[in-house]
């Protein structure tokens, strides 16, 4: 999660002996971090280097030597002191505190009286282990510190912490010059992923608002479906914190991904209120109305949303534990954009809901007509796309096609075999090919079939 390069003014051995004994347990302490690692650095060590001649000479094995180095490296407990209610322990030290010491730890002592020091069979230095792995930041040496977070902990949080406690560790440690170098953060990634998608938030609220203003015609019908987006998804935070959820970058990649599902329950519902206004009747009426016509198809839309996200939750493994929080969101703000279209889009139209009538005197009525027409184009020209009985019987109300239909999706009465029916288009009589169907299709009601005898218009 963090990686630094410590240096200071001390010894490569004394600064590993500093942050060892120091650093380490004291960023161990933040909370969330799970491990501390040292990296690229040389330990300090006593060398005990003997010599196989001298050994030889005194009649003293290697195995004898490591027993007494050990004996004199290690602690004993002593005994206990009572005094009252308290009980003390007591520990004897046999450690070496100095280099002069273990060289005059006894290896053996012999009947005679003599002893046979360690210094007389082996040499003992005070130096650093070996390297075996080297840390360097823009070229300078140093030791390296690698900070691990729990897997269950923020990374960001960490983050903060460790480098809070880490500017402490400079303003203490002064007088030694410790300094560090942060090489790696993850959470400088977490926080740009989080912010990118916190930008492609408020652009895609940005663009479902233009978008609808474009197909309602109406600021005020735009407002009163952008409403539904802070209404579902202040609910949703809520919930995310009652869950334990936080705004990482799954739950915000899931936030963005709703924003367009959070207006499609509204954007319905009011389509439908306003249907029922042009009928004639009040906003009130039409409200209640429009609303309970449209709420089992609202439902609906909602519940197949759920019903896709919500076995996520189950999941199990590493997938079950990254895609949870993500599934859950969703749901929460599908479920809550449900809410806010059966009681806060009703209400808002109910009160301030008005009928558009679009006219060329403004530059945005000229602008809306003229997307309207574009539609209406569009419309014909997939009606007319179709070239068999299907056209007429779904568009009775059409008598004459656009000039532009080609001519040979009209063959001549004679071409056509007889069994095909016959059909009126533009004043002219013609057989359209109806897909290669010899007969009407069975679930055409009857009324719409022509009769073949006659050569009429489907009624």
């Amino acid at each position: 999660m963090l990686r630094l390069s410590v240096n200071g003014d001390l010894s490569p051995g004394d600064l590993y002996q500093l942050l060892d004994d120091r650093v380490a347990p004291i960023i161990s302490n933040v909370p969330g971090v799970g491990s501390v690692s040292l990296i690229g650095a040389q330990r300090r060590e006593v060398q005990v280097v003997m010599d196989n001649d001298r050994l030889k000479a005194y009649g003293i094995s290697a195995a004898q030597v490591a027993q007494a180095v050990g004996g004199n490296s290690s602690t004993f407990p002593a005994g206990n002191v009572e005094a009252g209610t308290s009980r003390l322990s007591i520990n004897l030290e046999a450690r070496a505190v100095s280099v002069d010491e273990l060289r005059h730890t006894v290896v053996r002592e012999n009947a005679d009286g003599s002893r046979i020091l360690l210094q007389d069979i082996a040499s003992v230095t005070d130096g650093l282990s070996e390297a075996t792995t080297f840390n360097r930041i823009n070229g300078q040496p140093g030791i390296g510190l690698q900070i691990v977070k729990q897997s269950d902990a923020n990374a960001v949080m960490v983050s903060e912490g460790v480098k809070k406690r880490l500017a402490e560790l400079k303003s203490d440690l002064k007088d030694v010059g410790f300094d560090y170098s942060i090489a790696i953060d993850q959470s400088t990634y977490t926080l740009s992923s989080a912010n990118a998608v916190m930008v492609d938030l408020m652009l895609a609220v940005l663009i479902v608002g233009l978008v609808m203003l474009l197909f309602l015609h109406s600021l005020r019908s735009s407002l009163f479906v952008l409403v539904a987006l802070p209404s579902a998804m202040i609910p949703t935070f809520i919930l995310m914190y009652l869950f334990g959820f936080s705004l990482n970058l799954m739950t915000l990649m899931a936030l963005s991904l709703v924003v367009g599902i959070l207006v499609d329950d509204s954007i319905v519902v009011l389509e439908n209120i306003y249907r029922h206004m042009e009928m004639g009747k009040t906003r009130w009426t039409a409200a209640l109305e429009g609303r309970n016509e449209i709420g089992f198809t609202a439902m609906a839309i909602t519940l197949v949303d759920v019903v896709v996200f919500l076995p996520w939750r189950f999941a199990g493994g590493l997938i079950g534990n990254i895609l949870r929080e993500f599934a859950l969101v969703v749901v929460f703000s599908t479920l809550m954009s449900l809410v806010v279209a059966f009681t806060l889009t009703p209400l808002l139209a109910s009160r301030w809901g008005k009928l558009e009538h679009l006219t060329k005197d403004t530059l945005w009525g000229r602008f809306a007509l003229a997307f309207e027409s574009l539609g209406d184009r569009l419309q014909d020209t997939y009606a007319a796309s179709w070239s068999g009985p299907w056209a007429q019987a779904l568009h009775p109300d059409r008598r004459r096609w656009p000039s532009w239909v080609p001519s040979r999706w009209c063959r001549p009465a004679s071409s056509v075999p007889p069994s095909w029916p016959a059909v009126t288009v533009a004043s002219s009589s013609c057989r359209w090919k109806p897909h290669r169907r010899p007969t009407w299709p069975s679930p055409m009601p009857s009324r719409w079939r022509p009769n073949a005898s006659s050569c009429s218009t489907p009624k």
